[in-house]
C-alpha cells in the first residue's frame, strides 16, 4: 500500500532549497557593505561587480536585481555614509548654545570622539574624484548636495541665519569640516585631537557669520 502523499508547506520547501529565504532588505545591506569594503581597498575605478558578488557570496545576477550597475551600487553607499556622518534629523535644538548643537550634527556618529573608518570612503571617493568625472558626479547627486540641503533646510526650521543665504552658509561649513574630515592622517589623531579639529572649524565658522553680521 502506497503511502499518502505529504503535504507541502513552506518550511518543508525550505529544507529542501538547504537555507531559508532572506530578506531583500537584509541581502540589499550585505550587498552594499561589500561593496564599501571593495571600494575602500580597490577604488571605484578598480572594483568590478564580480569582485563584489565574490564577496558577497552570491551570484551577480542576484547583485544586478538590487542595482543595476556600479555607479549605482556606489551610489548607495555614499548615501548610506552621507546620511551617517551628517543627519540633523536626529537632532534636536535645545537650549544650548548654537555652537553646542552643531557640535553634535557633526560629532553625533563619533561617540567614543574617534573618527570612524567610514570616514575612509569619503575621502576616497575626494580623491578619485579629481581624475575620474563619474564618481565627481555621483558626489555632488548622492553626497554634497543633499547634506547642504538638509543642513540649509535645518537653518531654515530653527530660524537660523534670518535674511542670509542659508544654503550657501550650509555649504560654506559642509566644506570647513569636511575638509577636515577627510584628510589621510585624520585617522591617526587622538580622539581628543579630532574632537578639537571639528569643534574649531565650527566656531571658526559662527566667528565668521556673527562677525560679519555686526559689521553690515
Amino acid at each position: 500500500m502506497k503511502n499518502p502523499p505529504i503535504e507541502s508547506s513552506p518550511a518543508r520547501n525550505r529544507l529542501k532549497r538547504g537555507r531559508p529565504p532572506i530578506d531583500a532588505a537584509v541581502r540589499r545591506d550585505a550587498i552594499v557593505l561589500c561593496a564599501e569594503e571593495a571600494f575602500m581597498e580597490q577604488g571605484y575605478s578598480q572594483t568590478s561587480m564580480d569582485e563584489v558578488a565574490t564577496r558577497a557570496r552570491i551570484s551577480k545576477r542576484t547583485i544586478y536585481k538590487y542595482f543595476p550597475n556600479k555607479r549605482e551600487l556606489f551610489r548607495a553607499v555614499i548615501a548610506e555614509h552621507r546620511i551617517r556622518i551628517i543627519n540633523v534629523s536626529r537632532i534636536e535644538r535645545d537650549e544650548s548654545p548654537l555652537n553646542e548643537t552643531l557640535y553634535k550634527i557633526f560629532l553625533a556618529d563619533q561617540s567614543s570622539g574617534k573618527p570612524t573608518r567610514r570616514l575612509d570612503i569619503f575621502r576616497l571617493a575626494f580623491n578619485e574624484a579629481a581624475y575620474n568625472p563619474e564618481v565627481q558626479d555621483i558626489m555632488l547627486e548622492v553626497g554634497r548636495r543633499p547634506a547642504v540641503l538638509s543642513l540649509a533646510e535645518w537653518f531654515e526650521s530653527q530660524g537660523l541665519f534670518k535674511g542670509c543665504d542659508q544654503e550657501q552658509l550650509a555649504s560654506i561649513l559642509l566644506d570647513m569640516v569636511l575638509a577636515f574630515v577627510t584628510r589621510k592622517d585624520v585617522f591617526e589623531m587622538s580622539s581628543e585631537a579630532y574632537v578639537s579639529h571639528v569643534k574649531q572649524r565650527v566656531d571658526v565658522f559662527l566667528d565668521g557669520v556673527f562677525s560679519k553680521g555686526r559689521s553690515d
